[in-house]
């Protein structure tokens, strides 16, 4: 995954000369702390000396804040690579007539907008880079409430702050992560390629990296064997991720997660499915199983034993309208301990 995240870095000549980029845009948390190895801050510096024609604008976020002696302060950065502080929140390129507001973190909390500049008179774009959360109040990281009047001054907001952005986004908009480095961080990452005229604005997700994280959700209910079971379960994982485990998933770190009810009947062997979704060469794979045995309540309440007298008491519990997935967890645990059964519950 380094290597990957290296190679996107090594590209990003090639990208903005092929997209024709004037500027490149990076709302901060380059980096997961103001202190990584210098010669990983070299290295990057490095990768954007290569950019042709192309201005860099970097706001340091909560991850990587402008501290003292850190790599914004101790990395040779080229001439066209410019990053805001406390004391520099606005660059105007007159060349390209632009102008780029922002503000740099420099620690790693911002109970109040970091950004304090009036706004100006500018014939031309204007881009204001924030790092931070969209919201009225209550965030301590650089808060900027959606309805402020600061937006309406603005041609474009780029964002940045929070990895996985909410769907049917309304306006300003996160564009999430370059290549994701684990679950929290799931489906396909990229960049923003963004095109300003007096008409408006255009956005499109770039997609830059092969590795993807995906969670899955496979329904097995009613499936009575392996077979059965991994039919649904291919169906599950090709709707979710476009791709079917039998055709290999090589650039998938997957995290499966089985539910459903399952007969008495029901004879399935975790280990088989987990060895079958190997054979499809995932980067990774976590198999949970969380699936339970659903039984016919009214059959077994027919029992004596005490099968039977928890039937009649899970059936007494559900019309009293208890929480149904705890009662009926709790039934399923009598079921496998009785065949005495390892138990998987994470909680």
């Amino acid at each position: 995954m380094r290597e990957e995240q290296k190679r996107f870095l090594r590209s990003l000549p090639d990208l903005c000369e092929t997209h024709g980029a004037a500027l490149l845009l990076i709302a901060g948390d380059v980096f997961d702390n103001p202190y990584p190895e210098q010669a990983l801050a070299d290295f990057f510096a490095d990768c954007l000396a290569g950019l042709s024609g192309v201005d860099v604008y970097i706001t340091p976020g909560n991850h990587d804040p402008l501290l003292p002696d850190s790599v914004w302060e101790t990395t040779a950065w080229p001439a066209h690579v410019h990053i805001f502080s406390e004391k520099t929140q606005r660059f105007v390129h007159a060349d390209k007539r632009v102008q780029i507001d922002g503000a740099a973190f420099t620690s790693y909390y911002a109970d109040e907008p970091l950004f304090t500049l009036p706004q100006n008179a500018f014939e031309g774009f204007r881009i204001l880079m924030w790092h931070g959360d969209l919201t009225a109040s209550g965030s301590r990281y650089n808060p900027l409430d959606p309805k402020s009047p600061l937006l309406s001054s603005y041609d474009y907001l780029a964002l940045g702050h929070v990895h996985n952005p909410p769907e049917n986004q309304i306006g300003p908009a996160y564009p999430g992560f370059v290549i994701g480095r684990g679950f929290d961080e799931t489906g396909a990452g990229g960049i923003t390629r963004v095109q300003l005229s007096k008409n408006g604005v255009k956005t499109r997700l770039l997609p830059v990296g092969k590795t993807r994280f995906a969670i899955v959700e496979a329904d097995i209910s009613g499936a009575e064997t392996d077979e059965e079971a991994m039919e649904k379960i291919n169906e599950a994982i090709e709707a979710s991720i476009g791709a079917a485990p039998d055709a290999g998933l090589p650039d998938t770190a997957l995290r499966l997660y089985l539910t459903g009810g399952l007969s008495e009947e029901a004879v399935i062997n975790t280990h088989i499915l987990e060895s079958r979704l190997l054979a499809g060469r995932p980067l990774q794979l976590q198999l949970k199983d969380r699936t339970r045995i659903a039984p016919d309540m009214a059959q077994l309440a027919e029992e004596s034993g005490l099968r039977g007298i928890m039937a009649k008491n899970i059936q007494t519990r559900l019309q009293k309208g208890e929480d149904r997935e705890i009662v009926l967890r709790a039934m399923d645990l009598l079921l496998r301990t009785e065949r005495k059964e390892p138990l998987h519950y994470e909680d």
